[in-house]
C-alpha cells in the first residue's frame, strides 16, 4: 500500500500533455465520448500543464461544431479548430494533423509524459521524435482504429473502451403509457345482479 502511494506521488510529480486528435475518435454510429472522463483520465495520475484538442470545422455547417466546441473549452481544453477546404479531386482535408505535430514537438521540451489520442498511422513518425527527445509517448485511441504501427511504437497503449466513465451514457428512453382499458357504464353491483337475473331465467327454463 505504501509503495503504490509513493509510485503515484512520483507520477503526480511528473509533466504530462495531452493531444487530442477529435477529427480521429468520432464515430457516427457508436456512444459520444466523454471529453472531461478523458481529460481526468490523465490529470488524476499527472501533472497536466498542456491539454488540447484538435477539430475540424464544416464551413457549411460550422454552428452544431462551435457548440461542441465551447464544451470542450468550459472543461478546460484548448481548442484548435480549423475548416476543411476541398482539394482538387474534391475531397475535404484541413491542416490539422500538421497543427497537432508542431504543437507536440514545440510543447515537449517541457513535459515528462506525452498522451497522444489518435489511431492514425500517420503520426508513427512523431512518436519516434519525442522518444529521441528522452520522452514517455503513450496514445489512445479505440481498439479497433488503431494502425498496428503507431500501436507498437507507443510506450504504451489505452484502448478508450477500457477507461472508466469514457462514453457518455445515452438518456432513458421514457416509457410508454399503458392503453387505457374502457371504462363500464354499469356499476359492479348492478352487473353481479345482471348476472344474476340471467342464471335464474336459465333455472327456469331448465
Amino acid at each position: 500500500y505504501i509503495e503504490a502511494i509513493a509510485r503515484r506521488v512520483w507520477a503526480m510529480a511528473l509533466k504530462a500533455g495531452l493531444f487530442v486528435d477529435a477529427s480521429n475518435l468520432y464515430r457516427r454510429d457508436g456512444p459520444s465520448l466523454n471529453y472531461r472522463a478523458l481529460r481526468h483520465n490523465v490529470s488524476e495520475k499527472y501533472d497536466l500543464l498542456r491539454c488540447n484538442v484538435y477539430v475540424a470545422v464544416d464551413p457549411e455547417n460550422s454552428k452544431p461544431v462551435r457548440g461542441f466546441m465551447a464544451a470542450l473549452r468550459d472543461i478546460g481544453f484548448k481548442v484548435i479548430g480549423k475548416e476543411w477546404s476541398r482539394n482538387a479531386n474534391g475531397f475535404q482535408s484541413s491542416s490539422l494533423d500538421m497543427e497537432l505535430a508542431i504543437d507536440v514537438l514545440t510543447q515537449s521540451s517541457q513535459l515528462d509524459v506525452v498522451f497522444i489520442v489518435t489511431g492514425d498511422p500517420d503520426f508513427v513518425r512523431l512518436v519516434r521524435a519525442i522518444q529521441n527527445r528522452g520522452k514517455r509517448v503513450e496514445v489512445m485511441a479505440y481498439q479497433d482504429r488503431i494502425g498496428s504501427a503507431l500501436k507498437q511504437e507507443a510506450d504504451e497503449f489505452h484502448a478508450l473502451e477500457s477507461l472508466e466513465d469514457i462514453f457518455m451514457e445515452k438518456p432513458e428512453e421514457p416509457e410508454e403509457p399503458e392503453e387505457p382499458q374502457p371504462e363500464s357504464n354499469e356499476s359492479p353491483a348492478l352487473e353481479q345482479l345482471e348476472a344474476r337475473k340471467t342464471r335464474t331465467r336459465g333455472m327456469f327454463r331448465g
